[in-house]
């Protein structure tokens, strides 16, 4: 699994989880998505290269490695990782290129694991995403 590292807490750290899935298996319902992993690429080029560089963690379907691949459980463990390594002077960017799904009041992000028939289980409830960057650290999220 690639690490998070650049932190500084006298600067105040930009930290950015970038999330594209494209490969959505047929029994998902979902739709293939071909450029959701270039964009990531690209988005983390560009966000490394600034002025005041971020940190960049990348998941996407085109990684070699599985754990860095955008399974619901990646995507969970990173989210837990990220938010809890944002200092107070921080600021934190999630970005996701993918499916969703709403219905009623609920809405998901729909990982690659994800199927349109079993959002509760397959699906990164966003009401939970919220929660969890709200209470991270970072002063901007």
């Amino acid at each position: 699994m690639g690490a998070i590292t650049g932190y500084d807490p006298e600067q105040g750290a930009r930290w950015a989880l970038l999330v594209g899935v494209g490969d959505y298996p047929s029994q998902s319902g979902f739709a293939r998505l071909p450029c959701a992993g270039t964009d990531v690429e690209a988005l983390a080029e560009t966000l490394r290269g600034g002025p005041t560089p971020y940190t960049v963690r990348t998941l996407h379907d085109a990684q070699p490695d599985p754990a860095d691949r955008p399974t619901l459980g990646n995507l969970k463990a990173e989210l837990t990782r990220i938010t809890g390594l944002a200092g107070p002077s921080d600021l934190l960017l999630v970005y996701f290129s993918g499916h969703g799904l709403a219905r009623g009041e609920q809405t998901w992000l729909m990982p690659s694991d994800g199927r349109r028939d079993q959002p509760d289980d397959t699906g990164l409830e966003v009401g939970w995403l919220r929660a969890r960057v709200a209470s991270a650290g970072a002063a901007v999220r």
